[in-house]
């Protein structure tokens, strides 16, 4: 909804969901910023396939993010966004953390610090550098369609030490398991990302937790909107204020800072639905939990307004441009993974 520049979407979905997202964005016809919408339809065998030649063909629907970069075979770099996220600013906060990024920096997400387990690491929203992913020398993941990738891919360190040494047992944190990534885990892609970034932390850094105000940590770490019913002043509160109702930062290195939202996070809502933004409870300010964890705050609805906001905003209200801006939308047909693409110009090359 808000933006101050140019966007583009990368939507990877299956095929039938093509034609759904196509009708919305048709009703977009006068952006105030151009805007270019690319599907790439794919399917579970196609997934399952390629996870099987990287040896993490376990639930291709859980993992499939790991092959973003392989997908996008033209993009240089992306913001990875889960669907049930929300943007509060302008996107492009958050893409001028590519700034940050060193020469060997392929991933930034949020955690709780260098000894987090893999459920405090958070694969939900990512800045993600796809090209250096790509890199034939360095791979992210291992191909079998390519032999010397079981050397020189960027995973295969850390899986052997996740082998041998293990990580932290999310369970259990203080007592190292062994973790085998060829085999089904806990939190999916995230367990993968997370050895990655155990291992090695010159590959993928640590963001805020700004970019996931998050629904499993502490009702969205204590934050609200003001509400004028319980605390006539709350909007006016001061930095000190409003850093000792923040909670569960421990180890982000945001703990005493303001947390000033970026991305509103509404994870972790097991009796909400397949879809969170038509569970009402986020909409409408809900009931004292009593559950010490969320602090007696209300459980749900603490950003309601925004979210109704959000989800019910009419997208021809974003027709807000002249007509020189225009939007763009490509379904990209006969996906080839970047491996079997690698492959084929080896290929062609020893011929």
């Amino acid at each position: 909804m808000h933006t101050s520049r140019p966007l583009q979407f990368h939507i990877v979905c299956t095929e039938d969901n093509v034609p759904y997202l196509e009708k919305k964005f048709a009703l977009f016809t006068k952006p105030m910023y151009s805007v270019e919408v690319t599907f790439y339809p794919v399917t579970i065998d196609r997934l399952f396939e390629r996870l099987n030649r990287a040896n993490m063909g376990h639930n291709p629907a859980q993992r499939s993010k790991l092959l973003l970069h392989e997908i996008l075979v033209d993009v240089e770099k992306v913001i990875f966004i889960d669907t049930d996220m929300l943007f509060v600013v302008d996107p492009y906060e958050l893409w001028k953390n590519f700034d940050s990024f060193d020469e060997t920096t392929i991933i930034q997400f949020p955690t709780l610090g260098p000894k987090s387990h893999a459920g405090q690491v958070c694969s939900c929203v990512m800045l993600m550098n796809l090209s250096r992913m790509r890199n034939p020398s360095a791979m992210f993941v291992p191909s079998s369609f390519l032999p010397q990738t079981s050397i020189t891919a960027l995973t295969v360190m850390p899986f052997a030490r996740a082998a041998l040494e293990g990580v932290p047992n999310p369970f259990n944190p203080s007592e190292n398991v062994p973790l085998d990534a060829s085999q089904p885990t806990p939190f999916g892609d995230q367990d993968i990302y997370h050895v990655v970034w155990y291992y090695r932390k010159d590959l993928i850094k640590h963001l805020s937790l700004r970019w996931d105000v998050s629904f499993c940590r502490g009702n969205h770490q204590g934050l609200s909107l003001g509400h004028w019913d319980e605390n006539p002043k709350d909007e006016d509160m001061t930095e000190t204020e409003q850093i000792k109702q923040q909670s569960d930062l421990e180890g982000s290195g945001d703990e005493h800072s303001v947390l000033s939202p970026g991305i509103l996070h509404f994870n972790c809502q097991n009796q909400g639905g397949e879809n969170v933004w038509l569970n009402q409870d986020n909409h409408v300010k809900g009931a004292p939990t009593g559950n010490p964890t969320y602090n007696n705050n209300y459980v749900t609805g603490k950003f309601g307004p925004w979210v109704t906001a959000a989800v019910r905003y009419k997208w021809t209200w974003l027709n807000r441009g002249d007509g020189s801006a225009k939007v763009t939308i490509r379904v990209m047909s006969d996906l080839r993974w970047w491996d079997e693409r690698l492959m084929r110009t080896q290929n062609l090359e020893e011929y």
